[in-house]
């Protein structure tokens, strides 16, 4: 399985995503040019999984059969947090004297 990881706005590489299958613990992270690589896979029925920080997790189910190289480009969209309010409170700190 090999293929680019970008960001979805604006096309740019993703340097240092991790891209692996769940069931095998089998992956590595995006090279300099969002590229990723994972080699050896047994044919069977896999969880393809892309995390970046920052950015939400792309799930993906891939179906590899004997022989079979496949190309997934990934697109990931950036991680909207929205926050509720938040109360700053502060308090006078008194001395002690001895």
């Amino acid at each position: 399985i090999s293929g680019f990881v970008s960001d979805s706005s604006s096309g740019e590489a993703l340097i240092g995503a991790n891209v692996f299958l769940k069931e095998k613990g089998q992956g590595m992270a995006t090279d300099m040019n969002g590229y990723y690589i994972i080699q050896n896979i047994k044919p069977g029925s896999y969880s393809m999984m892309t995390s970046y920080v920052g950015f939400s997790m792309y799930k993906k189910q891939i179906i590899i059969k004997k022989e079979e190289s496949i190309k997934v480009d990934i697109l990931l969209s950036e991680l909207v947090v929205k926050l509720s309010g938040v109360s700053v409170t502060a308090e006078k700190l008194q001395r002690k004297n001895n």
